[in-house]
């Protein structure tokens, strides 16, 4: 696992893939993810765009990480994983490659933005 992790990488771990808004565990993970999706004009359950990931980044810097810097940690001094960490996996468990599931992903145009 990579020590920290900036706005490209983090839009990257998603390319091709959509996060699924209900199959997130109910609280800040979720939370976020609604209000990334709000933000990012669509609020339709997924995540998708770049503009979501990008909007998504941004309140995990505000809201999950305890300081604020581009690149925030993913690991403690113990090297266990931080609460930015674990809401990045609850993000990646819960997403799908584009397409593969039944939904809004599987009618994507090439327009939709969808490459990070």
């Amino acid at each position: 696992m990579d020590t920290s992790i900036g706005r490209d990488r983090f839009c990257a771990m998603f390319e091709g893939r959509a996060v699924v808004i209900a199959e997130l565990p109910a609280g800040r993970s979720r939370v976020l993810a609604q209000v990334a999706s709000q933000r990012a004009g669509r609020d339709d359950g997924w995540l998708r765009t770049r503009a979501e990931y990008l909007a998504l980044f941004d309140l995990l810097l505000t809201h999950v990480s305890p300081t604020t810097p581009a690149r925030p940690g993913l690991l403690d001094e113990a090297g266990r994983p931080v609460a930015v960490a674990r809401a990045i996996q609850d993000y990646t468990a819960a997403s799908r490659a584009a397409g593969a599931a039944r939904g809004p992903s599987a009618e994507m145009s090439s327009d939709d933005g969808l490459a990070c």
